[in-house]
């Protein structure tokens, strides 16, 4: 009972801080504001992020395509900030929340 109970409590630490979200819901500002939900923000993303901007660096186009590049860099910056993002630091907690809200949205 008492191992089953340190997982339970093991387990619930866990999603505090990966998969519960630690800052408010922004809502659509209207037709073409959308926003990026903080469960995107994951490793895998910012890995696939890395592989367009490679792109970018490697390849040669005629007309570069800036908005991947902007998206791209939203989601490093979103998972480098949330990753250091701590709830009992009102500092990065604060910077984190703010670039949810302000910042963290698809360019089109």
């Amino acid at each position: 009972m008492k191992l089953l109970t340190l997982l339970l409590l093991f387990l619930t630490s866990i999603s505090a801080y990966g998969g519960v979200a630690l800052c408010n819901k922004v809502e659509s500002k209207g037709e073409g504001h959308w926003p990026i939900r903080e469960d995107h923000f994951t490793k895998s993303a910012a890995y696939d992020s890395l592989k367009k901007l490679e792109h970018f660096v490697d390849e040669k186009s005629p007309s570069a395509d800036y908005v991947s590049i902007e998206n791209a860099l939203i989601y490093l910056k979103g998972y480098v900030l949330k990753k250091y993002a701590d709830p009992n630091d009102e500092i990065s907690l604060k910077e984190y929340c703010d670039f949810i809200e302000n910042e963290a949205y698809i360019r089109h």
